[in-house]
């Protein structure tokens, strides 16, 4: 079961490096891929964790905590 709780994991980590000034070719040698698997994780709104792991450990940035705000901000 999916649900969009608001949060497009992959327009977040694209504009954290738009906003640091880190290449996408840079991104993608950085996790070892080619561009084209880049733009798919861009445009995905769902990652998996351990992939989100890996993301967070090269860009120095707690994804995690992104998405769980998400949680802790949502009023139901």
């Amino acid at each position: 079961m999916q649900k969009n709780h608001g949060i497009h994991i992959g327009k977040l980590i694209r504009k954290h490096l738009k906003d640091n000034g880190q290449s996408v070719v840079w991104f993608a040698k950085q996790l070892e891929c080619d561009r084209s698997k880049m733009y798919r994780i861009f445009n995905s709104p769902i990652i998996y964790s351990s992939d989100l792991w890996q993301i967070s450990a090269i860009l120095k940035h707690d994804f995690f905590l992104d998405v769980s705000s998400c949680f802790s901000n949502r009023k139901e």
